[in-house]
């Protein structure tokens, strides 16, 4: 049946079964051959620059998953290990699934540098902080639900984790006071650092590349070969310095493209690549995010971005995690609404979580549709909060 219901489409020109061969199928069992004269082997003609190596897949937040074709030269670029040269680092945690740009070449980067790699399919974080104390583990790529672990739980400090020096944490950015926090606890620790990036186009910035150093709430600078503008939403015109816009891309790394979606619906009129990310660079040329369009909730005619509140709210000692959505309200739009994940043995009230964030917002962004206690945030398993699934919990 499966058989049938595959030939019928028309993008599929061969098929491959992990078991036997269906009809008109190849099995991987018969190209795993046990006598094989290597000298015989020739390796496909390629045309670097335009011929699909993989097929990976963007990460759905706001919509279904889109495949996104990779050439030969973008999985170089993105393998290239320049920025992770310190030979101190000697070995590194990485967990996810390699479905997607960034767990699959930052692998690709420590295997191409011979360093050791601890892998986890899934990072909770028992098993993270046991990989590190196992394993000496110097630097990790982690999302920052594990970091604000990391500022609040009392057992990691149960652990040694006095190898561990440099923390990459991507996804969305981190509160200047989870960051303080974390290092406080662990003096050892030498880096916490954030970057942006995207399976379309690899790491587009990156604290490592800033010549500033580090700096509280940044993503850093661009990557090298990457040329990055911000644009009004609606005007499409260029902005400068601490204006807020879509952030847009081109570069030698970024995709072949979407499978299946014209290049007119994702580039302008330059070739830039629009992302859908709202931001803005300041004067050092340090780039910020604040949240992807689509998520933002307007408020009585305001703009509100979900990834501030959320990172408001878990700087709170006693918030797991959070995520933030708007709620509909007659003649106002929509009202910021939280979803909260205590910590363990957490008593704090929805009050005490209201009066918290309206000390660090102006008043509409204030969390006037109220929160929400629950046991655990629905994420897809690069740790990115799906926010239309708290959305279907106010329905």
């Amino acid at each position: 049946m499966y058989s049938d219901i595959l030939k019928s489409f028309d993008c599929i020109h061969k098929l491959f079964t992990l078991d036997d061969a269906m009809d008109d199928g190849v099995s991987i069992k018969s190209l795993i051959l046990s006598d094989v004269d290597v000298n015989r082997f020739e390796p496909a003609s390629v045309h670097g620059q335009i011929d699909t190596a993989f097929i990976l897949y963007s990460s759905g937040t706001t919509g279904m998953p889109k495949g996104v074709q990779l050439t030969h030269l973008n999985c170089i670029l993105n393998s290239l290990p320049d920025d992770f040269s310190d030979e101190s680092l000697k070995t590194a945690f990485l967990f996810g699934e390699w479905y997607h740009n960034y767990d699959t070449f930052m692998t690709y980067k420590f295997l191409a540098l011979g360093r050791k790699i601890v892998y986890v399919n899934h990072a909770t974080p028992e098993s993270f902080l046991k990989s590190v104390e196992n394993n000496q583990v110097n630097i990790a790529f982690v999302v920052p639900s594990l970091v604000g672990y990391l500022s609040k739980a009392d057992d990691a400090e149960k652990y040694n984790l006095s190898s561990l020096h440099t923390i990459y944490s991507r996804s969305s950015p981190l509160h200047s006071k989870t960051i303080k926090t974390v290092k406080s606890r662990f003096p050892k620790l030498k880096n916490i650092l954030q970057g942006y990036g995207m399976t379309e186009a690899g790491e587009l910035t990156s604290e490592s590349w800033g010549t500033k150093g580090s700096k509280l709430g940044s993503v850093g600078m661009a990557s090298p070969g990457i040329t990055l503008k911000v644009v009004d939403s609606e005007t499409r015109k260029i902005l400068g310095p601490n204006e807020r816009g879509e952030i847009c891309l081109r570069g030698p790394v970024f995709m072949k493209g979407y499978v299946g979606v014209d290049p007119s619906i994702y580039l302008d009129e330059e070739g830039f690549f629009k992302t859908g990310d709202l931001g803005y660079y300041d004067e050092d040329r340090y780039f910020y995010i604040v949240d992807r369009m689509k998520e933002i909730i307007v408020y009585d005619g305001y703009k509100v971005a979900p990834l501030e509140l959320e990172t408001i709210l878990q700087s709170h000692p006693e918030v797991y995690e959070a995520g933030v959505v708007g709620k509909p309200v007659p003649d106002y739009g929509e009202e910021p609404t939280a979803f909260v994940v205590r910590q363990p043995g957490s008593n704090v009230t929805e009050k005490e979580l209201i009066d918290y964030v309206s000390t660090e917002v102006p008043p509409y962004m204030q969390l006037r549709g109220g929160v929400n206690f629950i046991e655990k945030l629905p994420r897809n398993p690069r740790g990115k909060i799906l926010r239309h699934q708290l959305r279907n919990m106010l329905n």
